[in-house]
């Protein structure tokens, strides 16, 4: 597999790591670029470049990471910003990052393998390894609380990447660079793009009725208070309920599900468990308008 761009992306809030570079079935992996992201608050490590899988190769080469951002992952205590760790990667180049006040060191090299640079990035919070040029401070962004890692006036991010690669625009579509040089991160520093809509009168909300199906249960709805696949966390507690679009306290997640009439909802709960949450899943029959 070769040939890959992946950017602009946000990855947030998973209960493993939030990217990764991986062979897992074997095969050469060759000239990925990975740039523009934001990959913020996750359980484990921000981003690997991983040796995970049966075979025993894990080949990949010329992996370009540029222009992320990459802030407080290890939300489970242990998780750094990058985490390098396959000794048949060759010709790594990650530059021109942000690695910021995540977990367990801003990165970690524990293989690696010839041609590796890391060079010319913002490390904010502990880093064992040593990388080459570091920029040392605080990114000052925008509202990092928040998650808005936009930055703010005086962070040493700003004109602050080196020859390259980087990112021909941010990823909020501006053209790099807005300053003397590109910026490092994702963002260029200055005003967002930001567009007004016209007024326009607020819909009424349709209710639709919402009737739960467990994949393993056949055809009939789950009744309340049945448990459905057999876990204990897995239960009804309302049924038929009407809901309105844009309106409840709980956030249903819809994903594509291979059979049309179909979709598998999602409800995410707080973290209860080793791997940051659980979460409940069942069947649910016809659209929420």
């Amino acid at each position: 597999t070769a040939n890959i761009w992946v950017f602009d992306n946000i990855s947030w809030n998973n209960d493993s790591n939030g990217m990764a570079v991986a062979t897992e079935n074997g095969g050469l992996l060759d000239n990925v670029n990975i740039y523009n992201n934001l990959v913020y608050a996750n359980w484990f490590a921000g981003f690997t470049v991983a040796g995970w899988g049966n075979p025993t190769q894990h080949d990949m080469q010329n992996i370009r990471i540029y222009n992320n951002t990459i802030h407080d992952n290890g939300q489970s205590g242990w998780g750094p910003g990058m985490h390098i760790n396959n000794a048949e990667a060759i010709a790594v180049t990650i530059v021109n990052n942000i690695f910021s006040a995540n977990a367990s060191d801003q990165v970690v090299n524990d293989a690696a393998g010839a041609g590796l640079r890391v060079d010319n990035n913002l490390i904010f919070g502990a880093s064992a390894y040593t990388v080459s040029n570091p920029i040392l401070g605080n990114p000052l962004f925008v509202n990092a609380a928040a998650y808005d890692l936009h930055l703010g006036a005086g962070s040493p991010a700003i004109d602050g990447a080196d020859t390259g690669p980087v990112a021909p625009d941010d990823a909020d579509g501006r053209t790099r660079p807005l300053g003397a040089r590109e910026d490092l991160g994702a963002f260029e520093a200055g005003t967002p793009f930001s567009v007004t809509p016209s007024p326009t009168a607020s819909p009424t909300a349709t209710p639709s009725s919402l009737y739960f199906y467990d994949g393993e249960s056949g055809s009939a709805p789950l009744a309340i208070g049945t448990v459905g696949g057999g876990d204990p966390d897995d239960t009804i507690i309302e049924q038929g309920a009407t809901v309105y679009a844009g309106v409840g306290a709980m956030r249903l997640t819809f994903v594509d599900n291979p059979s049309p009439e179909w979709n598998d909802l999602v409800w995410n709960r707080p973290p209860q468990n080793s791997y940051g949450n659980t979460h409940l899943e069942f069947w649910v029959r016809g659209t929420l308008n």
